[in-house]
Formats: structure tokens, C-alpha cells, sequence
């Protein structure tokens, strides 16, 4: 794989309960390893990646001019019902700025309930977030 992307492509089209023999490099050493597609777990995706249980389902990345881009919002999700969509862009939590998605995870990390300050287009919104 040249870059994440193509990883996560190519994972994306196997089935789960497959199992794909991987080549890496661990510490500049070749090796291979057998893994087995499971199911996506979004609360643990979201637990892993920092991310609060209310913005289950939003995938975020890091937004060009600064902020976190809401890239995209699986429908019926935790961040759904909360109105996030796709395109928003994370400015602020609280009172504080964020930058980017290290920042906004910094902000967020440990706490219960939290205010999402959002650019969407020209509007300035508040999204409370439990």
C-alpha cells in the first residue's frame, strides 16, 4: 500500500470472518502476519480514536485553514441525532479554539458534556454534545 487510504480500501472490500495475510515493516524488518476481519464496533472505533460516545458515527479530520472537518455522518448515529453533518467544521469547544483533531481530542478528552462550536457555510452554530 502506498498510503492509508489504499489500506483502508482494500480492507474495506473483504468480508468479515475473512482472513488476509499481511506484509510490514515493524523496527525496519519485514514480517507477516495473518489478520481477521471483525465487525466494526463504533463505540470502540470511537473510544480508540478519542472520540466522545455523542459523536458516534462522525468521521473527522483535520480542516484546511484550521478547525476539525466533519467529513462525513453515518445516518441515525449518536452524531446524527445531534445534528452534526457532513462539511461542518469543529472551530471551538466550550470557549476554547481548536485547531486541529489533536486539539479538539485534548479538549474533549474525559469529559462528560461538552458545547461544539460549528462553521457550517457562512452560519456560526452551538451543539451541545452528552
Amino acid at each position: 500500500m502506498k498510503d492509508a487510504q489504499g489500506l483502508r480500501n482494500s480492507v474495506g472490500m473483504l468480508s468479515i470472518g475473512e482472513r488476509v495475510d499481511v506484509a510490514l515493516l515493524r523496527d525496519g524488518k519485514p514480517r507477516r502476519v495473518t489478520a481477521m476481519i471483525g465487525e466494526r464496533d463504533a463505540a470502540a472505533e470511537a473510544a480508540a480514536a478519542g472520540l466522545h460516545r455523542g459523536l458516534e458515527g462522525a468521521e473527522l479530520a483535520d480542516a484546511q485553514g484550521g478547525g476539525v472537518l466533519i467529513r462525513t455522518v453515518a445516518e441515525g448515529s449518536p452524531a446524527a441525532q445531534r445534528g452534526l453533518r457532513a462539511n461542518d467544521v469543529i472551530i471551538g469547544v466550550g470557549r476554547t479554539r481548536v485547531a486541529n483533531l489533536a486539539e479538539f481530542q485534548s479538549a474533549t478528552e474525559g469529559v462528560a458534556a461538552f458545547v461544539l462550536q460549528i462553521r457550517r457555510g457562512s452560519a456560526m452554530l452551538v451543539i451541545p454534545i452528552r
